[in-house]
């Protein structure tokens, strides 16, 4: 069993007034951090969004913002992954669906400079052919699939 060490430092507020944050850390080191920022009710999801990142262990922030992406950074609820060849990939909140044969499509960026640019958005095509749509945070039916969390790549 392999073990490691965690390390625990003081609170940092990366982003003020910051809901539901999703980080992710590179190999090179960078921390990137997406959250949903509030919004008067009424306003269409997503709504507004932040991404911040740190390159130096998150002792500093700055925010994050691409002049080719809308919002400035791809809005994702925590689905991005380092792959092995160095790309990253953030896929989308969201996909739409279902296509023929259980595919549904979801909005893909990939950056292969250590997050300093994005290419996208291009289209996944995901294969889930047992996915039905889903419901919103206030219960509501959606036709979309919901794409939270972790995103691994398997050998």
């Amino acid at each position: 069993m392999s073990r490691f060490n965690v390390t625990i430092g003081p609170e940092r507020i990366v982003i003020r007034e910051a809901l539901q944050p999703f980080m992710l850390q590179t190999r090179q080191g960078r921390l990137a951090v997406t959250a949903q920022m509030p919004v008067p009710l009424g306003t269409a999801f997503p709504g507004v969004w932040k991404t911040v990142v740190s390159d130096d262990a998150g002792r500093s922030w700055r925010e994050w913002s691409l002049p080719n992406v809308p919002g400035g950074s791809p809005f994702h609820e925590g689905c991005a992954v380092q792959l092995q060849n160095g790309t990253i990939v953030i896929l989308s909140w969201s996909a739409r669906g279902p296509e023929r044969g259980g595919h549904w499509v979801a909005q893909r960026w990939e950056s292969r400079d250590n997050l300093e640019s994005l290419q996208g958005p291009f289209e996944a095509d995901l294969y889930l052919p047992q996915a039905r749509g889903g419901f919103d945070d206030d219960g509501h039916p959606v036709p979309e699939v919901f794409l939270h969390r972790s995103l691994l790549e398997l050998p």
